[in-house]
């Protein structure tokens, strides 16, 4: 993989060239940060979070390691998107919580339409 020399800037163009795309795609996958939602399986309840890797966060909840969730196993993811950063990503979390994105949230799952990501 190449470097940039310290105090030089380069254009996407440019930086496309020191990866390959095997190393874009996993620097790529790293930097994305995903709004999620599971379905409880054994109550139907609805849980919205944020983290880098769904499926290790999946695999968490249903191991019990997080304290709301663990009496409400098993989980399945029902939607994700990605969002731009961080703080986006706490912003979306906290809309789909309240009541207007909740309701949004649950009409996206309605949808015959709707595929996960």
């Amino acid at each position: 993989m190449g470097s940039i020399p310290v105090g030089t800037t380069k254009t996407k163009i440019e930086c496309r060239n020191l990866f390959n795309m095997s190393e874009m795609r996993h620097f790529l996958l790293i930097l994305m940060v995903w709004v999620y939602a599971l379905k409880s399986g054994k109550d139907g309840t609805l849980y919205v979070g944020i983290t880098e890797d769904t499926e290790r966060r999946l695999k968490e909840h249903n191991l019990g390691k997080a304290t709301y969730t663990k009496g409400h196993r098993p989980w399945v993811l029902v939607y994700r998107e990605m969002a731009t950063d961080w703080p986006a990503a706490r912003k979306r979390e906290k809309y789909l919580k309240n009541g207007v994105g909740k309701e949004w949230l649950k009409a996206a799952l309605l949808n015959p339409d709707y595929r996960l990501t």
